[in-house]
């Protein structure tokens, strides 16, 4: 493209934008549509009889340039000339921003978004992320068992997993590991309703419950039953998959496991169906954290990690200090969920988040391992190095020498 101004040429190349000067001319690199914003700049700042015509014969275009005479007296064109420079120097400090732009991070989160997401929502509108210099992108995923497959792919940056799930997939070979935790406790509850003449779990016997997909979902219900002197012989297992309200409310089933304590126990009781919540951790099951952060193994020194897990800690302070305020920013940027059901859900959820989402115990994650291997869920339990890290303190925070006999132990068992 070019620009006669008087006796003077600009001229705008595919790749340059040259402007003479006295000694030498200007060459200024071209960046992204650095054409079109100029030109568009320049032309709507035009008076109308002095707008370029931009049709011109076909036998005279030249690939790549589109010549342009600007006509009109002198002091049109100095005014010209301004309004040119003026957009150039707009748009070099455009360029120049770019180069300080804040880092892209994908974050591919375990369910559609809500309340269970709460830190990171914040860390987002509250611009936690980008006070560390990132752009963080949060998506829901077309398949929830997608996002750690899609790490270890190398597809994307990190995803939100739940730990036995992991440890079974670090079982099977797929380069993940925890770099941070969102939800450090069990959320799962086995649930009945306060109207059946179910008070204890040793009421089970006999009795219909109902389960979704999921080997955890299996071992944990076995153990729970162990725990008060019953066994999965003495109920009748049915697979309600992820319907698990319903069936409860028509009798088709006495109990149901699997249940979220934050939601699915506040929804029935939003409906006027109070249940009774037994808990995996109180009765037999190692405790686990329910959420994780996973990211593929060989890009552990990405620094934009810690990054992410600094801004995370810091939102989640100021989420528990503001529930409230963030609740209806939330709620603001997702009209959907704005109902009592979500709302009594982010409430709900503040006791679950990892208040240092970097850090994690390691006795308890080994507990879980060895919980899982006993149950045949996984082959093997895995040195600790291999499932987790504190990408912050660089070692795992509470230290546990590994006894020498841990494989033997296992292979006798």
């Amino acid at each position: 493209m070019r620009f006669l101004l008087r006796k003077q040429m600009i001229m705008i190349t595919k790749h340059n934008i040259v402007i003479p000067q006295a000694r030498r001319p200007l060459i200024l690199k071209r960046k992204n549509n650095f054409h079109d914003v100029l030109l568009r700049d320049l032309v709507n700042g035009l008076k109308e009889e002095h707008r370029p015509l931009f049709q011109t014969p076909q036998k005279h275009r030249v690939k790549s340039k589109i010549f342009i005479q600007l006509l009109g007296r002198d002091a049109c064109g100095v005014t010209i000339m301004r309004r040119l420079l003026c957009s150039l120097t707009v748009t070099l400090l455009l360029f120049s921003c770019n180069l300080y732009a804040n880092e892209k991070l994908t974050v591919l989160l375990d369910w559609l978004p809500n309340a269970g997401h709460a830190p990171l929502f914040v860390a987002k509108e509250k611009d936690f992320f980008k006070a560390e210099g990132l752009d963080v992108d949060l998506i829901g995923p077309v398949n929830p068992s997608d996002p750690p497959k899609l790490v270890a792919a190398g597809k994307t940056d990190i995803a939100i997993t739940y730990e036995p799930q992991f440890m079974e997939q670090v079982d099977q070979g797929l380069p993940l590991i925890r770099i941070g935790t969102l939800v450090d406790k069990p959320l799962d509850c086995l649930i009945t309703l306060e109207e059946s003449k179910i008070a204890t779990i040793s009421d089970l016997k006999g009795k219909r419950i109902g389960y979704a997909t999921g080997s955890i979902n299996s071992v944990s219900l076995k153990t729970m039953l162990e725990n008060n002197h019953l066994s999965l012989s003495d109920v009748k297992q049915i697979n309600v998959n992820y319907n698990l309200v319903q069936p409860l409310l028509t009798k088709k089933v006495d109990a149901v496991t699997g249940v979220m304590r934050t939601f699915e126990v506040i929804q029935l009781e939003l409906n006027k169906h109070p249940v009774r919540a037994f808990f995996p951790e109180k009765n037999g099951v190692p405790t686990y954290s329910e959420l994780i952060f996973v990211a593929n193994t060989k890009n552990i020194t990405d620094p934009r990690f810690k990054k992410f897990l600094v801004a995370l800690k810091k939102a989640g302070l100021y989420l528990q200090k503001n529930p409230e305020e963030t609740w209806k920013i939330f709620s603001k940027n997702h009209p959907e969920l704005n109902d009592e059901l979500n709302h009594r859900a982010w409430f709900s959820s503040l006791p679950y988040f990892a208040e240092n989402p970097n850090i994690f115990n390691e006795k308890e994650w080994l507990d879980f391992a060895n919980f899982l291997y006993k149950n045949g869920l996984i082959q093997k339990v895995q040195p600790m190095e291999r499932y987790a890290i504190d990408l912050i303190a660089g070692t795992t925070v509470i230290p546990l020498m590994r006894n020498d006999n841990t494989d033997k132990k296992q292979k006798a068992e």
